[in-house]
């Protein structure tokens, strides 16, 4: 009966007729069905203020940012470090997963925010925090370490060991390798950068690596090479999203990440 009687207050209210009646069967009438399809977008609006409003002040001093395994190797802990000194007053906390898992995670709102090569961040709004490039790196024994310049004449028969195959995919750096005919011989992909190093070490394999993984410690050789391997890496964020004052800052924040490196 309320709803009967609410619905007769809109009627009068609005001045036609939003269902057709009929003895025991009642269905929507065209002016019915119009108003539907113009509320139902207002109430979706509705909800999503209230979720976005709820999400701001739940959990506005904690901030969740998805970041690939070889960027997480080097940035991970130096990035909670520094933010935990910096920004006492907000938590971070980091998830690490392979590139794509990490772009679908930030589409779907899942994290807060993730550092991917800019290769994967289309469609995100974003901002560059940082430039690196894949070194060649072998063994002090590998042939290759005694080269003044690589190149793909050089690798075309080494085997090579991979964080995974995102360098690849990144068009100019594919394209770079197709234009000096050099396809590397990939024989294993893991995430555990120890095992790459290990294998690079004992002459196993080589590998393609961002700089930053590498340490003076590792005691493997960084090999000159023809190949154009510079990328850019880029924090981004859904632009769609009502950003929180502790997001705001860690975007400003950002600006900083190259000098901890």
């Amino acid at each position: 009966p309320s709803v009967t009687v609410a619905i007769k207050d809109l009627e009068t209210e609005l001045g036609v007729s939003l269902f057709i009646r009929e003895k025991n069967r009642i269905t929507p009438s065209r002016e019915g069905m119009y108003f539907y399809s113009k509320i139902v977008m207002v109430l979706q609006d509705i909800d999503f203020a209230v979720g976005e409003v709820k999400i701001m002040s739940k959990d506005s001093r904690t901030i969740t940012v998805g970041i690939p395994p070889m960027i997480g190797s080097f940035l991970t802990p130096a990035l909670i470090s520094r933010f935990h000194k910096t920004h006492s007053d907000y938590s971070i906390k980091v998830v690490e997963y392979k590139s794509e898992t990490v772009k679908n995670m930030l589409n779907e709102y899942v994290i807060d925010f993730a550092v991917l090569l800019s290769t994967y961040t289309e469609g995100f709004a974003g901002k560059d925090i940082f430039k690196t490039e894949y070194g060649l790196y072998v063994s002090k024994e590998n042939a290759l370490a005694k080269l003044p310049l690589a190149t793909g004449r050089d690798i075309k028969d080494e085997p090579f060991v991979v964080f995974d195959r995102i360098m690849f995919r990144n068009k100019s750096i594919s394209e770079e390798f197709k234009k000096q005919e050099a396809t590397p011989n990939i024989i294993l992909v893991t995430s555990q950068l120890e095992t790459i190093k290990n294998c690079v070490r004992q002459n196993l394999a080589s590998t393609f690596i961002m700089d930053y993984c590498i340490k003076p410690c590792d005691m493997v050789v960084r090999v000159p090479h023809s190949f154009n391997t510079k990328s850019t890496v880029r924090l981004c964020w859904n632009g769609d999203k009502i950003l929180t004052p502790a997001e705001k800052s860690f975007i400003k924040f950002a600006d900083g990440i190259k000098d901890i490196l």
